[in-house]
């Protein structure tokens, strides 16, 4: 099937709003008193001046030493060492503040490697549906596990709204709701395009690992909004992926594993959370907070990094479950003979 012959994704109904400016490039800068050090993946990064000044990073020296020391202008060190900040590369030891808005897109960053790194010491799902070689029964227990997942975002959102003390926040998180609660019948097109039927749907449940993602979200929105504001941003769509979304959907389809009737759902999906932004709904949490105290971000970082390798667990369990060509088409609990 060529990429000529498939009609064009289109952003599900109510996912399109009027467009608006896009963000302009974040000013947020480190202060100068900030101490940093290298994170574990530092080495890693491609070379460049960026990370070889942020090989200087000592866990001693404040930026504003750094850069004195090394003959840069302030400003262009805050510059670079702020970036390598928002990449994940380095991250901070003292006491200074940092914004919240440049602190989320760290966590993002780091969140990101952390990801890719365990995924890559042990079998990982895009490296699957990449090569093409996957059972039907696999991409379609992945629809199934996501659409438990969509499904659930309703009972969240709606959580999170109730505790958020601010109204622009609320309304923020409304518009979500509104992108949202719908989606699961949207999935449920996809899973009846991959031939699963009514009773295998109505009998089918999340397999334990989905499950503890949702209950991590459920907890964050009753208990943390900021927690809450960072899962938005380090799993859902930003609006620079609608391109990759279309590319990823014609190499699908093309591998023919299953027909267009159940990944058109899912990537329409993916498609319409992209053109809404809504990792622009965990920014606004982050920037109605103002600087976050070292503990606070030290919390917020282990619970993202622990909340990533749930999702890794996730997905091990959706290839565990699902990777044989025959077995159960849905994960279901049977308790009478």
């Amino acid at each position: 099937m060529s990429a000529e012959t498939v009609q064009g994704l289109q952003p599900p109904r109510r996912a399109v709003r009027p467009a608006s400016a896009p963000p302009a490039e974040a000013a947020e800068l480190l202060d100068p008193s900030t101490v940093l050090v290298p994170t574990r993946f530092l080495g890693g990064a491609q070379p460049s001046a960026e990370a070889a000044g942020g090989a200087l990073c000592d866990g001693r020296r404040t930026l504003a030493e750094l850069a004195r020391e090394g003959g840069l202008d302030l400003d262009l060190a805050r510059t670079l060492l702020s970036r390598l900040y928002a990449q994940g590369l380095v991250c901070e030891t003292g006491s200074a503040l940092v914004p919240s808005s440049l602190f989320l897109e760290h966590a993002q960053g780091l969140c990101w490697r952390w990801r890719r790194a365990r995924l890559g010491h042990g079998p990982a799902l895009e490296a699957c549906f990449a090569s093409g070689s996957y059972s039907r029964r696999l991409a379609t227990g992945y629809l199934l596990e996501v659409t438990h997942v969509v499904r659930g975002a309703a009972g969240h959102i709606a959580a999170a709204i109730a505790h958020a003390s601010d109204e622009g926040l609320q309304l923020r998180l409304s518009e979500y709701l509104e992108d949202e609660y719908w989606h699961g019948e949207l999935m449920e097109r996809a899973l009846k395009g991959a031939g699963l039927g009514q009773q295998e749907l109505a009998r089918a449940v999340p397999l334990p690992a989905t499950q503890a993602v949702l209950n991590s979200w459920r907890h964050a929105a009753h208990t943390d909004l900021l927690l809450y504001g960072g899962l938005i941003a380090i799993t859902e769509s930003a609006t620079d992926e609608s391109s990759a979304i279309v590319e990823l959907f014609h190499r699908t389809l093309a591998q023919r594993v299953l027909p267009e009737a159940a990944w058109r759902p899912y990537f329409e999906h993916a498609f319409g959370d992209s053109a809404a932004d809504h990792v622009s709904h965990g920014r606004a949490i982050f920037e109605a907070a103002g600087p976050l105290l070292p503990s606070r971000r030290d919390q917020l970082r282990r619970a993202l990094l622990l909340h990533s390798e749930a999702l890794v667990l996730q997905e091990r369990a959706v290839l565990s479950f699902y990777a044989e060509a025959e077995g159960p088409a849905a994960h279901a609990l049977e308790w009478s003979e």
